[in-house]
């Protein structure tokens, strides 16, 4: 069930809503006609997009090693609440 949870999040929700936000983005940049504080807003959008897709699709290699480090062994689509 979390594995199922995980995918539907990075699949259906973080990859969409990062792709809108590299769009605004690239509009902002855009439409900045010169204006740096535009251009730069753009820049920061595209940055931070990037930044949560990235850490989205890491987020299984992250979830493992937080495990790992507190001493569980087993995988962490196994865990039984």
């Amino acid at each position: 069930m979390l594995v199922n949870i995980y995918s539907f999040i990075v699949v259906q929700l973080a990859t969409p809503l990062a792709i809108v936000a590299f769009v605004v983005g690239a509009i902002f940049m855009m439409i900045s006609g010169g204006d740096p504080s535009l251009f730069n807003r753009g820049k920061e959008i595209i940055k931070w997009a990037a930044i949560g897709l990235i850490l989205a699709f890491a987020s299984f290699i992250i979830i493992r090693f937080i495990l790992e480090t507190i001493g569980y062994t087993g995988t962490w689509d196994t865990i039984n609440c």
